[in-house]
């Protein structure tokens, strides 16, 4: 090596680390220069924002990268603050002031919000919660918040509603003296109507609360059926009724010409008494126009009585 190249390199090995020096030496005495002029961070003493200290370790340079390295979250509404900044890595105090915690439930819907609001309606307000005119809030909105804050939002609406129903046939009757008791004729087809009821309904997050009838529009008229009933009374013949011991019980008679199965209304002249029977019997040995079962006598007079003067008609 020749003597000039000896001297150059002495030169740097001198040089380069006093250089280097200087200048990591600057940036610190910079770094603690402007950690010595920094404002202390103040501490509010609002029981609703607690304050978290915390001493920040050195060489981090990013507040992420603090709040894991000393183990700890922050949320976006809470107040971070660090003298000197992290950026310097020079360490320093690192102060978190908590948002407060408020959970709404709006419709039944819970929601947790960290806010620095003053009242209920600040919050509200904040967060962009619209209220309609009948909608119920607790708190008020004028409630200061305070710890363990919950607010209480109910939806409430008044809608009209409309609902169609069927108006029913009525039926009419009307007695027709011509024709034989009993027997039935449609004079006039009933047909069903419709109506529409009109009602304001109040709702409480969706669920119906109260239902008040305001009006009632019928749309079509119903119109009712009429019915003649006969009332004309077909006298089969009148006589002695007599009664008899059957192996069967029941209003049964025995009638020696009227086809079995006949209905007949038996009338006890004396006293008005009258029994509907039916025909299934024959075998009338008597001068009796119809013989009854114990049961049907009965309706009509004591079984002592024997005999009786009956007026028979074809039952209605």
């Amino acid at each position: 090596m020749s003597f000039a190249r000896s001297h150059v390199v002495v030169l740097l090995v001198i040089t380069v680390p006093i250089l280097i020096g200087i200048f990591y030496g600057s940036r610190v005495a910079a770094d603690v220069a402007v950690a010595s002029q920094a404002i202390p961070i103040p501490i509010t003493t609002d029981p609703r924002h607690p304050v978290e200290v915390y001493i920040a370790p050195l060489f981090v340079r990013t507040l992420p990268a603090v709040l894991e390295a000393i183990s700890t979250t922050s949320v976006p509404e809470d107040r971070v603050q660090m003298v000197p900044p992290a950026s310097y890595g020079l360490g320093g105090q690192l102060v978190i002031t908590r948002a407060l915690p408020v959970m709404v439930t709006d419709a039944g819907t819970t929601t947790t919000f960290r806010t620095w609001a003053e009242t209920v309606g600040d919050l509200l307000t904040e967060q962009k919660v619209e209220l309609g005119d009948r909608d119920r809030v607790v708190p008020s909105l004028e409630t200061q918040l305070g710890l363990e804050q919950a607010i209480i939002i109910t939806r409430v609406s008044v809608v009209e509603v409309k609902k169609t129903e069927t108006i029913v046939i009525t039926s009419k009757t009307i007695n027709d003296p011509e024709t034989p008791r009993g027997q039935q004729q449609i004079v006039q087809k009933g047909e069903k109507g419709s109506r529409v009821l009109i009602y304001q309904v109040t709702r409480e997050n969706s669920q119906e609360t109260g239902r008040k009838l305001l009006k009632t529009d019928v749309t079509k008229e119903p119109v009712a059926e009429i019915v003649s009933v006969g009332t004309k009374v077909q006298v089969l013949g009148s006589g002695r009724a007599t009664w008899y011991d059957p192996p069967w019980s029941g209003l049964t008679a025995a009638h020696n010409t009227l086809p079995k199965g006949t209905m007949v209304d038996v009338v006890n002249i004396a006293n008005g008494k009258r029994v509907t029977v039916k025909i299934n019997d024959r075998g009338i040995q008597s001068d009796a126009v119809i013989d009854l079962s114990p049961e049907a006598f009965r309706e009509l007079a004591t079984l002592g009585t024997g005999v009786i003067s009956v007026r028979l008609e074809i039952a209605g």
